[in-house]
């Protein structure tokens, strides 16, 4: 009878654990599924005050989308070419704000990092080397893209 209930606790035990392990994968899923949109909500909304707000709500808007892809390439999450790049874009976006804005310490801070992951991605064959020409090559790429930003 002892080896019967001692049987009996052990296999609820181990039916418990199945059962937590598996609504842990399914927590983690849904988690990811709203951290996903979360990302995508950010981005929108930042791009739309890149493209129509004022300088300062869209560096507000980039900053936060800024921080949220940086923490996706640490943490292990993401880390692909087109999370890089579209850190890049976030970066040179910002630096390109702060510079309109007249604070090139930040400016410089956000270039310098933009500059870093484009050397990442292309790292034999990159001619953006300063503020200035990521801004120049930002430029064209908003105006190819139709993404230039209303306060220019």
């Amino acid at each position: 009878m002892r080896e019967i209930v001692i049987a009996f606790v052990v296999g609820g035990l181990i039916a418990g654990a199945a059962v937590f392990c598996y609504m842990a994968k399914e927590s983690h899923q849904t988690l990811s599924v709203f951290e996903g949109a979360e990302h995508a909500h950010a981005r929108s909304r930042a791009m739309q005050a890149y493209q129509h707000e004022e300088p300062a709500v869209a560096i507000w808007e980039l900053r936060h989308l800024a921080d949220l892809e940086a923490e996706e390439l640490h943490q292990g999450t993401v880390y692909t070419n087109e999370a890089r790049a579209a850190l890049l874009m976030t970066r040179a976006r910002l630096a390109r704000l702060y510079h309109h804005e007249g604070r090139e310490p930040e400016a410089q801070t956000n270039a310098n990092l933009a500059i870093l992951l484009l050397n990442e991605l292309s790292p034999t064959n990159s001619t953006v080397t300063n503020l200035t020409t990521l801004l120049e090559r930002l430029q064209r790429t908003d105006a190819q893209a139709n993404q230039e930003p209303s306060y220019k």
